[in-house]
């Protein structure tokens, strides 16, 4: 298992070897091919949101689901990718919406962290004035995601 800061560390450095500090919303198209793989979206059922091929370095995504789930499933997925490297893991939406392993908790940190770094996250909501949806629309994520974020962090929801 990972810690809180080692998940931060790691999510860092992907986007410092991807080259995107400071764009935001953050491409992680860029950060998943830095990392060898290519982002697949694939038209399923609403069950699974994404997986890892680790032996054809692909990360599929499901296409039917909204533009801010795929973000965040396909950030969730470079966490597998770069936290359990090697391991077959299926990601079923009821997992990622409320994860019942370690595995899937640090692949949504993960994300988070990638998504909406710490110190962007804070700018953002400052400059936002802790708007929770406005702060969404900035990163691209859902406004569950950002409330979640806020909260982790510490800011304080209206």
């Amino acid at each position: 298992m990972y810690s809180k800061c080692d998940i931060e560390e790691k999510a860092r450095k992907e986007i410092v070897r991807a080259d995107v500090e400071g764009i935001v919303p953050v491409p992680l198209d860029r950060i998943a091919r830095a990392l060898g793989y290519e982002p697949y979206k694939f038209e399923g059922s609403g069950d699974v949101s994404g997986l890892v091929d680790y032996e054809n370095k692909r990360i599929y995504i499901n296409g039917n689901e909204s533009p801010q789930r795929q973000r965040f499933t396909l950030a969730h997925e470079i966490g597998h990718a770069v936290l359990h490297p090697g391991q077959r893991i299926v990601d079923y939406r009821r997992n990622i919406d409320a994860p019942n392993t370690p595995v899937e908790r640090e692949a949504n940190q993960f994300a988070s962290e990638l998504i909406m770094p710490r110190e962007r996250f804070k700018s953002a909501w400052r400059e936002r004035g802790g708007n929770v949806y406005r702060v969404a629309a900035y990163f691209g994520v859902s406004h569950a995601a950002a409330s979640i974020r806020a909260k982790d962090l510490g800011m304080e929801l209206p």
